[in-house]
Protein backbone atom coordinates (compact mmCIF):
# COMPACT_ATOMS: atom_id res chain seq x y z
CA UNK A 1 0.00 0.00 0.00
CA UNK A 2 2.80 2.46 0.72
CA UNK A 3 4.52 1.74 -2.32
CA UNK A 4 1.47 1.84 -4.42
CA UNK A 5 0.84 5.59 -2.39
CA UNK A 6 4.63 6.21 -3.44
CA UNK A 7 4.04 5.64 -6.83
CA UNK A 8 0.92 7.64 -7.32
CA UNK A 9 3.06 10.56 -5.35
CA UNK A 10 5.63 9.97 -8.43
CA UNK A 11 3.19 10.31 -10.54
CA UNK A 12 1.59 13.22 -9.77
CA UNK A 13 4.96 15.24 -8.93
CA UNK A 14 6.06 14.77 -12.43
CA UNK A 15 2.58 15.88 -13.38
CA UNK A 16 2.88 19.22 -11.01
CA UNK A 17 6.30 20.05 -12.52
CA UNK A 18 4.76 19.81 -15.99
CA UNK A 19 1.29 21.95 -14.51
CA UNK A 20 3.79 24.66 -13.29
CA UNK A 21 5.27 24.65 -16.92
CA UNK A 22 1.79 25.23 -18.59
CA UNK A 23 0.00 27.10 -15.67
CA UNK A 24 -1.02 29.87 -17.92
CA UNK A 25 -3.33 27.75 -20.12
CA UNK A 26 -5.06 26.24 -17.03
CA UNK A 27 -8.23 27.81 -14.42
CA UNK A 28 -7.21 27.92 -10.79
CA UNK A 29 -9.51 25.52 -9.67
CA UNK A 30 -7.81 23.34 -11.69
CA UNK A 31 -4.35 24.09 -10.36
CA UNK A 32 -5.69 23.92 -6.98
CA UNK A 33 -7.59 20.40 -7.26
CA UNK A 34 -4.29 19.38 -8.67
CA UNK A 35 -2.01 20.50 -5.90
CA UNK A 36 -5.00 18.66 -3.42
CA UNK A 37 -4.81 15.46 -4.92
CA UNK A 38 -0.48 15.30 -5.02
CA UNK A 39 -1.19 16.37 -1.08
CA UNK A 40 -3.41 13.67 -0.36
CA UNK A 41 -0.17 11.61 -0.69
CA UNK A 42 2.10 13.54 0.98
CA UNK A 43 1.26 13.91 4.43
CA UNK A 44 4.23 12.80 6.63
CA UNK A 45 3.21 14.52 9.43
CA UNK A 46 -0.01 13.56 9.73
CA UNK A 47 0.80 10.25 9.46
CA UNK A 48 2.96 9.79 12.29
CA UNK A 49 0.08 11.14 14.58
CA UNK A 50 -2.09 9.43 13.17
CA UNK A 51 -0.34 6.28 15.05
CA UNK A 52 -1.14 7.81 18.53
CA UNK A 53 -4.27 6.71 20.33
CA UNK A 54 -6.94 8.96 21.37
CA UNK A 55 -7.91 9.06 24.96
CA UNK A 56 -11.66 8.62 25.21
CA UNK A 57 -13.45 10.23 27.96
CA UNK A 58 -17.40 9.54 29.49
CA UNK A 59 -19.83 12.23 29.85
CA UNK A 60 -19.86 11.15 33.32
CA UNK A 61 -16.48 12.03 33.93
CA UNK A 62 -17.28 15.51 32.38
CA UNK A 63 -20.23 16.24 34.70
CA UNK A 64 -18.80 15.56 37.75
CA UNK A 65 -15.13 16.86 37.91
CA UNK A 66 -17.55 20.35 36.34
CA UNK A 67 -19.42 19.88 39.42
CA UNK A 68 -16.59 19.75 41.66
CA UNK A 69 -14.24 21.83 41.08
CA UNK A 70 -13.90 24.96 42.45
CA UNK A 71 -11.68 27.23 40.26
CA UNK A 72 -13.04 28.01 36.92
CA UNK A 73 -9.89 29.47 34.99
CA UNK A 74 -7.74 26.25 36.20
CA UNK A 75 -10.82 23.81 34.96
CA UNK A 76 -10.33 25.52 31.82
CA UNK A 77 -7.01 25.52 31.63
CA UNK A 78 -6.94 21.72 31.98
CA UNK A 79 -9.65 21.44 29.26
CA UNK A 80 -7.38 23.50 27.14
CA UNK A 81 -4.64 21.37 27.40
CA UNK A 82 -7.08 17.76 26.92
CA UNK A 83 -8.12 19.06 23.67
CA UNK A 84 -4.64 20.36 22.16
CA UNK A 85 -3.28 16.62 22.85
CA UNK A 86 -5.94 14.93 21.85
CA UNK A 87 -8.13 16.92 18.66
CA UNK A 88 -4.82 16.77 16.33
CA UNK A 89 -4.86 13.13 16.90
CA UNK A 90 -8.26 12.27 16.46
CA UNK A 91 -8.61 14.76 12.58
CA UNK A 92 -4.96 12.65 12.20
CA UNK A 93 -7.24 9.51 12.38
CA UNK A 94 -10.19 10.89 9.92
CA UNK A 95 -7.20 11.92 6.86
CA UNK A 96 -5.70 8.39 7.66
CA UNK A 97 -9.26 6.91 7.37
CA UNK A 98 -9.96 9.25 4.05
CA UNK A 99 -6.64 7.71 2.81
CA UNK A 100 -8.43 4.22 2.71
CA UNK A 101 -11.11 5.52 0.87
CA UNK A 102 -10.76 3.61 -2.76
CA UNK A 103 -9.27 5.97 -4.85
CA UNK A 104 -12.30 6.73 -7.49
CA UNK A 105 -14.00 8.25 -4.35
CA UNK A 106 -11.42 9.45 -2.29
CA UNK A 107 -10.20 11.80 -5.30
CA UNK A 108 -13.93 12.95 -6.31
CA UNK A 109 -13.79 16.88 -6.17
CA UNK A 110 -16.36 17.00 -3.38
CA UNK A 111 -14.41 14.63 -1.64
CA UNK A 112 -10.78 16.43 -1.82
CA UNK A 113 -12.76 19.32 -0.39
CA UNK A 114 -13.59 17.48 2.97
CA UNK A 115 -9.71 16.61 2.94
CA UNK A 116 -8.18 19.45 2.33
CA UNK A 117 -10.10 20.91 5.18
CA UNK A 118 -9.44 18.24 7.48
CA UNK A 119 -5.61 18.54 6.33
CA UNK A 120 -6.30 22.47 7.22
CA UNK A 121 -7.76 21.93 10.58
CA UNK A 122 -5.18 19.58 11.21
CA UNK A 123 -2.33 22.05 10.63
CA UNK A 124 -4.26 24.64 12.57
CA UNK A 125 -4.64 22.69 15.52
CA UNK A 126 -1.21 20.73 15.52
CA UNK A 127 0.85 24.11 15.56
CA UNK A 128 -1.30 25.94 18.06
CA UNK A 129 1.15 26.75 20.43
CA UNK A 130 1.92 24.98 24.67
CA UNK A 131 -0.93 26.40 26.54
CA UNK A 132 -0.31 27.97 29.53
CA UNK A 133 -2.21 31.16 29.93
CA UNK A 134 -5.39 32.59 30.52
CA UNK A 135 -5.22 34.39 26.73
CA UNK A 136 -3.84 31.54 25.31
CA UNK A 137 -6.89 29.27 26.26
CA UNK A 138 -9.38 32.15 24.98
CA UNK A 139 -7.31 32.47 21.59
CA UNK A 140 -7.55 28.44 21.42
CA UNK A 141 -11.49 28.49 22.08
CA UNK A 142 -11.40 31.38 18.94
CA UNK A 143 -9.43 28.73 16.83
CA UNK A 144 -12.37 26.00 17.89
CA UNK A 145 -15.19 27.98 17.05
CA UNK A 146 -13.81 29.13 13.44
CA UNK A 147 -12.80 24.94 12.81
CA UNK A 148 -16.40 24.13 14.22
CA UNK A 149 -17.87 26.81 11.55
CA UNK A 150 -15.44 25.74 8.42
CA UNK A 151 -16.96 22.42 9.14
CA UNK A 152 -20.61 22.83 9.14
CA UNK A 153 -20.77 21.40 5.56
CA UNK A 154 -19.03 18.70 5.75
CA UNK A 155 -21.67 16.15 6.13
CA UNK A 156 -23.77 17.40 3.41
CA UNK A 157 -20.37 16.90 1.26
CA UNK A 158 -19.83 13.71 2.04
CA UNK A 159 -23.38 12.58 1.71
CA UNK A 160 -22.54 14.28 -2.20
CA UNK A 161 -19.51 12.19 -2.83
CA UNK A 162 -20.97 9.16 -1.80
CA UNK A 163 -23.99 9.59 -3.98
CA UNK A 164 -21.89 10.72 -7.19
CA UNK A 165 -19.40 7.82 -6.65
CA UNK A 166 -22.11 5.31 -5.81
CA UNK A 167 -22.38 3.84 -9.50
CA UNK A 168 -18.58 3.25 -9.51
CA UNK A 169 -18.30 0.98 -6.78
CA UNK A 170 -17.97 -2.87 -7.09
CA UNK A 171 -19.92 -5.16 -6.43
CA UNK A 172 -17.88 -6.85 -4.00
CA UNK A 173 -17.37 -3.42 -1.82
CA UNK A 174 -21.24 -2.74 -1.83
CA UNK A 175 -21.31 -6.27 -0.49
CA UNK A 176 -19.19 -5.62 2.29
CA UNK A 177 -20.79 -2.78 3.38
CA UNK A 178 -17.86 -0.28 3.07
CA UNK A 179 -19.93 2.78 2.44
CA UNK A 180 -21.55 2.13 5.75
CA UNK A 181 -18.72 0.92 7.43
CA UNK A 182 -16.86 4.17 6.43
CA UNK A 183 -19.38 6.51 6.71
CA UNK A 184 -20.08 5.28 10.55
CA UNK A 185 -16.67 5.81 11.29
CA UNK A 186 -16.41 9.24 10.00
CA UNK A 187 -19.59 10.74 11.39
CA UNK A 188 -18.91 9.21 15.65
CA UNK A 189 -16.15 10.18 15.71
CA UNK A 190 -16.32 14.10 14.20
CA UNK A 191 -19.60 14.12 16.08
CA UNK A 192 -17.24 13.42 19.36
CA UNK A 193 -14.81 15.98 17.67
CA UNK A 194 -17.37 18.40 17.63
CA UNK A 195 -19.26 17.78 21.46
CA UNK A 196 -15.44 17.79 22.80
CA UNK A 197 -14.67 21.27 20.91
CA UNK A 198 -18.56 23.11 21.56
CA UNK A 199 -18.55 21.49 25.20
CA UNK A 200 -14.86 23.54 25.79
CA UNK A 201 -16.60 26.53 24.04
CA UNK A 202 -19.79 26.27 26.44
CA UNK A 203 -17.25 26.13 29.72
CA UNK A 204 -16.29 29.84 28.73
CA UNK A 205 -20.40 31.04 28.93
CA UNK A 206 -21.52 29.52 31.97
CA UNK A 207 -24.99 29.09 31.25
CA UNK A 208 -27.33 28.25 34.16
CA UNK A 209 -27.86 24.67 34.61
CA UNK A 210 -25.08 23.66 32.25
CA UNK A 211 -21.36 22.27 32.64
CA UNK A 212 -20.34 23.24 29.16
CA UNK A 213 -22.94 20.99 27.13
CA UNK A 214 -24.10 19.06 29.59
CA UNK A 215 -27.68 20.17 30.56
CA UNK A 216 -28.01 19.78 34.27
CA UNK A 217 -31.54 19.67 34.03
CA UNK A 218 -32.44 18.14 30.62
CA UNK A 219 -36.02 17.62 30.10
CA UNK A 220 -36.50 15.40 27.41
CA UNK A 221 -40.48 16.52 27.28
CA UNK A 222 -39.63 20.20 26.88
CA UNK A 223 -37.04 19.36 23.89
CA UNK A 224 -39.95 17.44 22.09
CA UNK A 225 -41.72 20.62 22.51
CA UNK A 226 -39.68 22.15 21.05
CA UNK A 227 -39.01 20.37 17.70
CA UNK A 228 -43.02 19.81 17.56
CA UNK A 229 -43.14 23.62 17.25
CA UNK A 230 -40.68 24.04 14.42
CA UNK A 231 -41.56 20.90 12.34
CA UNK A 232 -45.49 22.00 12.39
CA UNK A 233 -44.84 25.29 10.76
CA UNK A 234 -42.50 23.76 8.43
CA UNK A 235 -45.00 21.41 7.52
CA UNK A 236 -47.75 23.29 7.35
CA UNK A 237 -45.84 26.05 5.47
CA UNK A 238 -45.04 22.65 2.74
CA UNK A 239 -48.56 21.01 2.92
CA UNK A 240 -50.74 23.80 4.05
CA UNK A 241 -51.28 21.32 7.22
CA UNK A 242 -49.69 19.37 9.55
CA UNK A 243 -51.42 16.80 11.81
CA UNK A 244 -51.37 17.51 15.80
CA UNK A 245 -48.58 15.89 18.40
CA UNK A 246 -49.75 14.55 21.79
CA UNK A 247 -46.77 13.98 24.40
CA UNK A 248 -47.92 11.43 27.08
CA UNK A 249 -45.64 9.32 29.98
CA UNK A 250 -43.25 10.82 32.23
CA UNK A 251 -43.63 14.60 30.93
CA UNK A 252 -42.22 15.70 34.25
CA UNK A 253 -38.69 13.84 34.16
CA UNK A 254 -35.45 15.51 33.96
CA UNK A 255 -31.71 14.42 34.22
CA UNK A 256 -28.32 15.55 33.37
CA UNK A 257 -27.96 14.62 29.35
CA UNK A 258 -26.48 16.11 26.11
CA UNK A 259 -29.07 17.64 23.80
CA UNK A 260 -27.20 18.00 20.85
CA UNK A 261 -27.49 14.42 19.45
CA UNK A 262 -31.21 13.67 20.84
CA UNK A 263 -31.78 16.79 19.29
CA UNK A 264 -31.02 16.00 15.63
CA UNK A 265 -32.91 12.96 15.80
CA UNK A 266 -36.13 14.09 17.69
CA UNK A 267 -36.06 16.65 14.48
CA UNK A 268 -35.91 13.46 11.94
CA UNK A 269 -38.27 11.44 13.45
CA UNK A 270 -40.85 14.04 13.67
CA UNK A 271 -40.21 15.35 10.16
CA UNK A 272 -40.69 11.68 8.89
CA UNK A 273 -43.65 11.15 11.03
CA UNK A 274 -45.92 14.39 9.50
CA UNK A 275 -44.93 13.77 6.47
CA UNK A 276 -45.75 10.12 5.53
CA UNK A 277 -49.09 11.48 8.10
CA UNK A 278 -49.98 13.91 5.62
CA UNK A 279 -49.43 12.33 2.22
CA UNK A 280 -50.63 9.10 3.86
CA UNK A 281 -54.15 10.81 4.10
CA UNK A 282 -54.20 13.51 1.49
CA UNK A 283 -56.73 12.15 -0.31
CA UNK A 284 -58.98 11.47 2.88
CA UNK A 285 -62.35 12.68 2.27
CA UNK A 286 -62.07 13.64 6.04
CA UNK A 287 -59.53 16.61 6.38
CA UNK A 288 -58.35 15.38 10.21
CA UNK A 289 -54.97 13.45 10.01
CA UNK A 290 -54.70 11.32 12.60
CA UNK A 291 -52.56 12.28 15.85
CA UNK A 292 -48.46 11.43 16.14
CA UNK A 293 -47.98 9.93 19.63
CA UNK A 294 -45.42 10.40 21.37
CA UNK A 295 -44.25 8.41 24.79
CA UNK A 296 -41.38 9.02 27.27
CA UNK A 297 -40.30 6.73 29.41
CA UNK A 298 -37.81 7.53 32.30
CA UNK A 299 -35.94 4.90 34.71
CA UNK A 300 -32.60 5.12 36.68
CA UNK A 301 -30.87 3.10 33.61
CA UNK A 302 -32.21 4.65 30.75
CA UNK A 303 -35.21 6.79 29.22
CA UNK A 304 -37.12 5.70 25.60
CA UNK A 305 -38.79 7.69 23.03
CA UNK A 306 -41.56 6.16 21.28
CA UNK A 307 -43.06 8.28 18.33
CA UNK A 308 -45.93 6.57 16.99
CA UNK A 309 -48.05 7.65 13.80
CA UNK A 310 -50.33 6.35 11.37
CA UNK A 311 -48.81 7.55 8.23
CA UNK A 312 -49.23 4.00 6.11
CA UNK A 313 -45.88 2.48 7.17
CA UNK A 314 -43.17 1.82 5.39
CA UNK A 315 -43.50 -0.75 2.44
CA UNK A 316 -41.86 -4.25 3.38
CA UNK A 317 -40.06 -4.00 0.50
CA UNK A 318 -38.03 -0.85 1.92
CA UNK A 319 -38.06 -1.64 5.36
CA UNK A 320 -34.32 -2.33 5.62
CA UNK A 321 -33.44 0.49 2.74
CA UNK A 322 -34.70 3.41 5.20
CA UNK A 323 -31.33 3.00 7.36
CA UNK A 324 -28.84 2.75 4.60
CA UNK A 325 -27.12 5.94 3.76
CA UNK A 326 -27.75 7.42 0.53
CA UNK A 327 -31.29 5.99 0.11
CA UNK A 328 -34.11 8.79 0.17
CA UNK A 329 -37.66 8.64 -1.20
CA UNK A 330 -37.47 12.40 -1.49
CA UNK A 331 -37.33 13.96 -4.86
CA UNK A 332 -34.95 15.11 -7.05
CA UNK A 333 -35.82 18.67 -6.49
CA UNK A 334 -35.76 18.52 -2.54
CA UNK A 335 -32.84 20.56 -1.90
CA UNK A 336 -34.18 23.48 -3.93
CA UNK A 337 -37.36 23.40 -2.26
CA UNK A 338 -35.93 23.44 0.72
CA UNK A 339 -33.53 26.52 0.32
CA UNK A 340 -36.69 28.04 -0.93
CA UNK A 341 -38.53 27.22 2.61
CA UNK A 342 -38.26 30.68 5.09
CA UNK A 343 -37.50 28.24 8.15
CA UNK A 344 -34.72 26.67 6.07
CA UNK A 345 -31.55 28.31 8.78
CA UNK A 346 -33.34 26.05 12.01
CA UNK A 347 -34.33 23.23 9.74
CA UNK A 348 -30.44 23.06 8.40
CA UNK A 349 -29.47 23.28 11.98
CA UNK A 350 -31.44 20.79 12.84
CA UNK A 351 -30.78 18.43 10.03
CA UNK A 352 -27.05 18.47 10.92
CA UNK A 353 -27.59 17.83 14.16
CA UNK A 354 -24.68 19.27 16.64
CA UNK A 355 -23.38 21.90 14.34
CA UNK A 356 -26.10 23.41 12.74
CA UNK A 357 -25.55 24.70 8.83
CA UNK A 358 -26.01 22.02 6.09
CA UNK A 359 -29.64 20.61 5.09
CA UNK A 360 -29.64 17.01 4.81
CA UNK A 361 -32.72 16.45 3.51
CA UNK A 362 -33.08 14.72 0.07
CA UNK A 363 -29.96 12.69 0.45
CA UNK A 364 -30.64 9.81 2.37
CA UNK A 365 -28.93 10.78 5.69
CA UNK A 366 -31.33 11.64 8.21
CA UNK A 367 -32.35 8.10 9.37
CA UNK A 368 -29.07 6.25 9.17
CA UNK A 369 -27.35 9.10 11.03
CA UNK A 370 -29.81 9.34 13.90
CA UNK A 371 -29.15 5.59 14.41
CA UNK A 372 -25.45 5.84 14.32
CA UNK A 373 -25.67 9.00 17.08
CA UNK A 374 -28.37 6.72 18.87
CA UNK A 375 -25.96 3.33 19.07
CA UNK A 376 -22.60 5.80 19.47
CA UNK A 377 -24.55 7.33 22.51
CA UNK A 378 -25.31 3.76 24.36
CA UNK A 379 -28.65 3.37 22.26
CA UNK A 380 -30.44 2.67 19.54
CA UNK A 381 -32.85 3.27 17.27
CA UNK A 382 -35.61 0.74 16.29
CA UNK A 383 -38.03 1.25 13.54
CA UNK A 384 -41.00 -1.06 14.01
CA UNK A 385 -43.29 -0.52 10.82
CA UNK A 386 -47.14 -2.14 9.83
CA UNK A 387 -47.52 -1.60 6.63
CA UNK A 388 -50.85 -0.07 4.92
CA UNK A 389 -51.28 1.54 8.99
CA UNK A 390 -48.67 3.27 10.66
CA UNK A 391 -44.76 3.44 11.99
CA UNK A 392 -43.30 3.33 15.38
CA UNK A 393 -40.00 4.54 16.26
CA UNK A 394 -38.01 3.49 19.66
CA UNK A 395 -35.50 5.91 20.79
CA UNK A 396 -33.50 4.48 23.75
CA UNK A 397 -30.44 6.53 25.23
CA UNK A 398 -28.23 5.84 27.95
CA UNK A 399 -28.27 8.61 31.36
CA UNK A 400 -24.96 9.81 32.18
CA UNK A 401 -25.74 10.40 35.77
CA UNK A 402 -25.90 6.87 37.35
CA UNK A 403 -23.27 5.49 35.03
CA UNK A 404 -19.53 6.07 35.15
CA UNK A 405 -18.94 3.89 32.30
CA UNK A 406 -22.30 4.63 30.08
CA UNK A 407 -20.46 5.46 26.83
CA UNK A 408 -17.23 7.10 25.92
CA UNK A 409 -16.26 9.71 23.23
Amino acid sequence: MIQAHRSILKHYQSALKNFRQWKHYYSPEARERAKTVAAYYNQSQIERVAEEKSVRITPWMILYSGESHGNRDKYLLQSAKYLHRELPVRVAHRIKSLHGLPFIIGCNPTMLRVLDLYTQSFKALHSFPKIETKDQVNEYASLLERLLDDHTEVVNDMAIAFRECHKHLSEEMLEAHMARQFLDRMLTSRLAIRLLAMHHILLHKEEKDHIGMIHTKFYPAKAIEKWITFVTKMCEHEYGRAPKVRVCGHIHAHFPYIPMPLDYILCELLKNAMRFSVEHHASSISSTIPDIIITIVNNPVDFIIKVSDRGGGIPHTLVDKVVEYNFTTADEDTSKKTMDNPFFDMMSMANQGPDGKSQMHGHGFGLPMSKCYAEYMGGSLVIQSMQGYGTDAYIRLKRIDSQPESFRF
